[in-house]
């Protein structure tokens, strides 16, 4: 009986690593596009959804407007949930544009849902949805609203780090990347709609207006369900690495856990909802949709790591180099693949040697997780002004 369950646990773990393999490998031969001079105009909608972060969008929306300040047709919105009407009259001062939101149960959903609605006879021609510690540079929106993207229908944008002074926030920096070329790049290699981030993204108006209707509002994570509504509706999810919008990381092992265990939760609660739909979507001949669904029935790639890792260990031990061996080393090598060689350097044996206490911590989150914390809006602190570990 232990050798069934071991070698049903080997089979699950070994179609996950192909998979990684697979888009980390494919991610080797994405083509970076170049900046154009002459493009559509477009008027754009920037919205940036906040729950009680007064000190934080401040300082965004003062970057915001710096950066857009020499582009026609470039408006910053402030979905103010929960803010002090002290806050909403300095980021008018400021030059953003302030969307009250008044909620009984906060989701981010609603709030998009709600701007979209109020925005529709506005004719913006396109949406950039930013976290409200989220930034892009002058560079960047110059190249976006210049390049190829700008006429795509959805982009997902390049979140990157903005900080990665600790080990967490190093490792968190990796995972990230990891994530775009394996979910991004590697997807769009192949033909596939590039994962969303939930931030950074970007939608002709009429596409965003239509999903943020479709979707149930009262779920968090609700990036998922974007784009399970996108993959159902064939719109393709082009990936734009070039254009950077950077994000600040977590930097302890307390925020890491609460911020991985409520991704994990929406990724779950994602998955289990379109699990009849993906088969239908299958049959249809949506292999994205039913790619989207494999994803999120996986275990999350730094649960998946480390216990590889531990296994690989008592394998080599018992063993010698035995199947999990080689397994572990096809997963180490579609990370290296996948890792930019920028991070090559001694922050990255910092970060792996810090693993294990975030995977701990990460561990005790999952235990703690609450049925309804899929339908939650909330903020993971981040940054210099909680303790590093």
């Amino acid at each position: 009986m232990l050798k069934i369950v071991l070698n049903v646990i080997f089979i699950l773990f070994a179609v996950q690593t192909f998979y990684l393999f697979l888009y980390a490998f494919a991610s080797m031969f994405y083509r970076k596009r170049r900046r154009h001079e002459e493009t559509a105009h477009f008027s754009w909608a920037v919205l940036i959804p906040v729950y009680r972060e007064d000190e934080v969008i401040l300082h965004t929306v003062e970057n915001a407007i710096s950066d857009t300040s020499g582009l026609l047709d470039v408006h910053i919105y402030v979905l103010s949930d929960g803010l002090q009407d002290e806050t909403n009259t300095k980021l008018e001062k400021l030059g953003a544009r302030v969307i009250p939101i008044v909620l009984d149960k906060s989701t981010k959903a609603k709030s998009l849902r709600i701007a979209a609605n109020r925005l529709e006879e506005a004719n913006y021609d396109k949406v950039v949805i930013l976290d409200a510690d989220n930034r892009m540079t002058a560079e960047n929106w110059n190249f976006l609203l210049h390049s190829v993207y700008a006429e795509k229908p959805v982009v997902q944008c390049n979140r990157s780090a903005l900080n990665s002074d600790t080990p967490m926030a190093f490792l968190d920096t990796l995972n990230e990347a990891i994530g775009n070329s394996i979910f991004r790049k590697g997807h769009n290699v192949l033909g596939i709609s590039a994962a969303l981030t939930g931030s950074g993204m970007v939608f002709d108006f009429r596409v965003f207006h239509e999903m943020v209707n479709g979707i149930d509002e009262e779920m968090s994570g609700e990036d998922k369900f974007y784009e399970l509504y996108l993959l159902e509706n064939e719109h393709f999810i082009t990936y734009a690495h070039e254009v950077v919008v950077l994000d600040e990381k977590v930097s302890n092992t307390q925020q890491f856990s609460k911020q991985r265990t409520r991704w994990i939760s929406s990724q779950y609660a994602a998955f289990f909802s379109s699990s009849a739909m993906a088969f239908v979507q299958l049959g249809m001949g949506n292999i994205g949709y039913f790619d989207k669904w494999l994803q999120w029935g996986f275990l999350p790639k730094f649960i998946l790591f480390g216990l590889l890792s531990v296994i690989a260990v008592i394998d080599l031990v018992l063993n010698g180099l035995g199947a999990w061996v080689q397994l572990y080393v096809f997963l180490v090598l579609a990370f290296m693949m996948a890792i930019p060689r920028a991070y090559y350097d001694a922050r990255m044996i910092q970060a792996i040697l810090f693993a294990p206490k975030a995977m701990v911590a990460l561990i005790k989150g999952i235990l703690g997780i609450k049925k309804d914390s899929a339908r939650t809006f909330n903020v993971t602190e981040k940054g210099s002004n909680r303790k590093s570990d």
